[in-house]
């Protein structure tokens, strides 16, 4: 019988930068040359890697399980937390917390209800006598003269209202 050389099984961080390195982007081409692969050894094959949270985030509960976790380049997954991920997870929350507003409102007695904050601002409403009391006197004797014009012309001049005036 030869002399059997017993082979070196590679261990899982070998292993693992040999699945990483079959990894292709969208034309096909791998993410990692083959060249740049033979200058770089497997640790550093690994430090290039992020494993993403897919589909379901970490944030939702995503369990860190081979089916729920994607491989990315550090700077695609940066990409893809900045521009997807943040403000999903953030409009996720705008509306669960309007959305618990709105039940708790909902699950309110209608008369033991706070009232809903207009959008509007406030603002006192003036009668006319503050209105007018506010005017040059000049510019209230225009607006009454006018005034007894239009009640003579509607009422007829020796109507009662015009006496009041």
């Amino acid at each position: 019988m030869a002399d059997a050389t017993k082979r070196k099984t590679p261990n899982l961080r070998t292993k693992l930068a040999a699945a990483l390195l079959q990894i292709k982007d969208g034309d096909g081409k791998p993410l990692i040359s083959w060249a740049h692969a033979q200058l770089l050894s497997a640790e550093q094959i690994n430090s290039l890697f992020q494993f993403d949270h897919y589909p379901i985030r970490h944030e939702a509960g995503g369990p860190a399980e081979p089916w729920n976790l994607v491989p990315r380049l550090i700077p695609d997954h940066r990409i893809k937390t900045a521009k997807f991920d943040v403000p999903q997870v953030a409009k996720a929350r705008r509306i669960s917390k309007a959305q618990e507003e709105f039940r708790a409102r909902l699950l309110t007695p209608r008369d033991e209800r706070q009232a809903k904050p207009s959008k509007w601002p406030k603002r006192k409403l003036r009668t006319l006598d503050d209105a007018i009391g506010k005017l040059t006197p000049v510019r209230q004797q225009k607006i009454a003269h006018r005034a007894r014009q239009l009640i003579d012309k509607r009422h007829g001049p020796s109507s009662k209202v015009t006496e009041d005036l």
